[in-house]
């Protein structure tokens, strides 16, 4: 493996992050979309980031040309009251689990939430999942709550943890 670059994410990326981002749709259950995202919908999502930059963060990890991962903090609800709260999600390649891509991306991700007027940060996390519970475990996050079979792919009902992180 050669040495993983990472940077914030830029308009260059949406492309390779909609590729990695649509297997997750297709192939799993960690999230919970059941179609794949077209380009304009990404370029759409990508405006929360040049919008608000000081809240907002996407940053990328890359090995040579190969986008490997992906994180970043939004909205929490689109609701002005929840303007201080913000949702964390990290998405790393199938073929690098197990290299610490996550954790990296997570430490990039929370230098600038630190930095940020976000009062918590707030994780789904579909359950059974013990490498993102562990995760979001290490990055100092506590089990706020279980939704109950709250989503149904694939033909099953899954349930989703809610993790949550006091900021400042």
């Amino acid at each position: 493996m050669s040495e993983l670059q990472f940077r914030q994410g830029r308009d260059s990326d949406l492309s390779a992050i909609n590729v990695l981002y649509n297997h997750f749709v297709a192939n799993s259950v960690a999230l919970f979309e059941t179609k794949a995202w077209d380009m304009h919908r990404r370029e759409q999502w990508f405006d929360s980031f040049t919008q608000r930059p000081e809240l907002y963060q996407l940053w990328v990890a890359y090995e040579g040309p190969k986008l490997v991962g992906f994180a970043y903090n939004g909205a929490f609800k689109a609701k002005p009251a929840y303007d201080s709260s913000s949702e964390i999600t990290v998405y790393v390649d199938p073929e690098y689990h197990g290299q610490r891509i996550a954790k990296q991306l997570y430490l990039k991700l929370f230098e600038g939430i630190n930095k940020s007027e976000i009062h918590r940060v707030y994780a789904l996390v579909v359950t059974p999942n013990a490498a993102s519970e562990r995760l979001h475990e290490v990055f100092g996050f506590h089990r706020a709550g279980l939704l109950h079979q709250s989503g149904f792919k694939f033909g099953a009902f899954h349930d989703v943890i809610i993790y949550e992180k006091r900021m400042v």
